[in-house]
């Protein structure tokens, strides 16, 4: 589907989504927006599957239907956390604000998993660390030939984690 983005129109409420404009751009993706929707913004999402020309509309289905299944995960994360908490005994979830591209996670993702930890009586527990400005610092020590340990004091300053502490403890009372 061309790497087609969503975005969420807030003063419509509608969700634009890549099976109805495959080749749309814009800032949210198809798993942003259906966060917005768990989040109360948007109380329904519907597809509409529009085919691309000379392309089947079984094709145009199972394409989208494809596309959208992968990141229809929220509810499944919410009630997996419920059913580990409940069933197994789990009492604690570790969440990151470091690690950009692999498990950091946004603020609006922090939130909502905050928000399900004190709903289901779970202890957080949160790696406070400034992903993005980690990364660029990262790269910064790496373009100083600095790949060893010693990069560390370049790529992650005390102020970002800092940083990152404040804004953690900030965002369950936003």
């Amino acid at each position: 589907m061309h790497g087609a983005a969503c975005w969420l129109d807030k003063a419509q409420s509608w969700l634009s989504d890549p099976c109805s404009f495959p080749t749309a751009r814009g800032l949210q993706n198809h798993a942003n927006s259906l966060q917005a929707a768990l989040m109360g913004g948007t109380t329904m999402v519907m597809a509409l599957v529009l085919p691309e020309q000379h392309c089947s509309l079984l094709d145009a289905y199972e394409n989208c239907r494809a596309l959208t299944d992968a990141n229809a995960v929220l509810h499944e994360v919410r009630s997996e956390m419920e059913t580990l908490v409940r069933e197994h005994g789990v009492n604690s979830f570790q969440m990151f604000m470091a690690y950009k591209d692999t498990m950091m996670l946004r603020d609006s993702e922090l939130y909502q998993t905050l928000q399900t930890c004190k709903d289901i009586g779970a202890v957080a527990r949160v790696h406070a660390e400034n992903g993005e400005l980690v990364a660029e610092g990262a790269k910064e020590a790496l373009d100083l030939g600095i790949s060893g340990p010693e990069g560390i004091e370049i790529s992650r300053p005390e102020e970002l984690e800092s940083e990152a502490t404040h804004r953690a403890v900030t965002i369950p009372n936003k």
